[in-house]
C-alpha cells in the first residue's frame, strides 16, 4: 500500500481551510495534519474524520513550527491576519502574514517540502474602485491601486516564494482568490456579514439594507469549489505561479435580489444605502488554462446552501459529502 502524503494545512479551522480539511480527508490521499493558533469547536470536529491530526501552533514559534514542518511533504497556507484586523492592526498583519510566512517558507526549503499552495487574494490588484475595460490579469500586480495591509502582506509572500524557489526551495502555486462566500463565512467579512443581516431581516418581516452599490461588481467563488481547487494545486502539473481564481462578477442588485428571494423575502423590500463600491473585474484565463471549468457552484444553488446554514445555526459540524 502506498504511504499517504502528509500535508500541512495553516489556518485549517478557518473558513476555506475548513471545507479544505473535510475534503482532503475524504479523499482518503493523504494524513492532514490541521494547525491553527488555537483550538476551537471548529478544530475539535476535526477528531471525527479519519487521517486528521489537530495540531495547535503559532505561526511565529519557528522551533515549533518546524517539528511539524519536518514531517510533512507539502503545506496549504492559509492562515493569515483578515482584512479587517490587517488594516487595524498592520504591525501584527506584517508579523503574522508576512514575517511567520517567510519563516514557513525557509522552513520548506531545508526541509524538502515538496509544493506549497499558498491562499492568496485577489487583493493584490487594489480596491477595486473604477471599472475597467478589461480585467486584472496576473502580471498586473505593480498597478494595483488602492492597495491595502492585507493585499500588500499577500504580494509580499508571493514575492518570497518566487524568491525562495530560485534559490533551490520548494515549487509553488498561489491562488488569488476572489470573494469567497458560503456556510461559515466569517461576519467580519465585508459581504458576508452584511449577507447575513439581510437574511435575518428577511425572516424578521423587515426590510434588508445594503451598502454595497447596486452596480458593484463582485467575482463570488463558493468556498466548496475554492477548496476542490486548492486539493486540485496541490499536484497539477504548470509552469505559472500565481492564478485568479475568480468567478464571473454579478452585481449586487443581482447577488442580494437572488439572496433576498432564496430567504423567502421580496427584492423590492431592499433598502439600498449605496456607501461602498467596488468593480472586481480580475480575469479567469488562467485559471481556465489549468484547472478547466473548475468552479462548479452556480449563484443561486451557493446561495441557497449559505441561507440553509445560516438559518441552521450550525457553525460547527462539518459538511457531509
Amino acid at each position: 500500500m502506498t504511504a499517504k502524503e502528509t500535508i500541512l494545512v495553516t489556518g485549517s479551522s478557518g473558513f476555506i481551510g475548513s471545507h479544505l480539511v473535510e475534503l482532503l480527508s475524504a479523499s482518503g490521499r493523504y494524513h492532514v495534519i490541521a494547525a491553527d493558533a488555537q483550538r476551537s469547536a471548529r478544530s475539535a470536529s476535526f477528531a471525527a474524520l479519519p487521517d486528521v491530526e489537530v495540531c495547535e501552533l503559532d505561526l511565529r514559534d519557528r522551533a515549533a513550527m518546524e517539528a511539524v514542518v519536518s514531517r510533512c511533504q507539502s503545506i496549504v497556507h492559509l492562515a493569515a491576519l483578515r482584512p479587517t484586523a490587517a488594516s487595524a492592526r498592520p504591525r501584527a498583519a506584517f508579523e503574522v502574514n508576512v514575517v511567520a510566512a517567510y519563516d514557513l517558507i525557509e522552513l520548506a526549503t531545508q526541509h524538502g517540502i515538496r509544493r506549497i499552495v499558498f491562499g492568496s487574494s485577489h487583493s493584490v490588484y487594489g480596491a477595486f474602485r473604477e471599472r475597467r475595460t478589461f480585467r486584472h490579469r496576473e502580471h498586473e500586480t505593480a498597478e494595483g491601486c488602492g492597495l491595502g495591509m492585507y493585499g500588500a502582506s499577500k504580494l509580499a509572500v508571493e514575492a518570497y516564494l518566487e524568491a525562495h524557489a530560485n534559490n533551490g526551495g520548494p515549487e509553488f502555486l498561489s491562488l488569488r482568490f476572489g470573494t469567497i462566500y458560503g456556510p461559515r463565512v466569517n461576519r467580519d467579512n465585508s459581504l458576508g456579514g452584511m449577507m447575513m443581516d439581510a437574511i435575518d431581516a428577511v425572516r424578521a418581516g423587515g426590510r434588508p439594507e445594503v451598502r454595497w452599490a447596486p452596480d458593484a461588481l463582485h467575482d463570488l467563488v463558493y468556498v466548496a469549489d475554492a477548496a476542490k481547487t486548492i486539493v486540485e494545486a496541490l499536484h497539477v502539473r504548470t509552469d505559472e505561479k500565481a492564478i485568479n481564481i475568480v468567478g464571473e462578477p454579478v452585481t449586487t442588485t443581482e447577488l442580494f435580489g437572488t439572496l433576498v428571494r432564496t430567504a423567502g423575502g421580496a427584492p423590492s423590500t431592499i433598502d439600498w444605502k449605496p456607501e461602498q463600491v467596488r468593480y472586481q473585474q480580475v480575469s479567469q484565463d488562467r485559471m481556465f488554462a489549468v484547472f478547466g471549468r473548475i468552479l462548479e457552484t452556480g449563484m443561486t444553488d451557493g446561495l441557497r446552501a449559505f441561507v440553509e446554514w445560516h438559518l441552521s445555526g450550525d457553525l460547527v459540524t462539518p459538511t457531509a459529502r
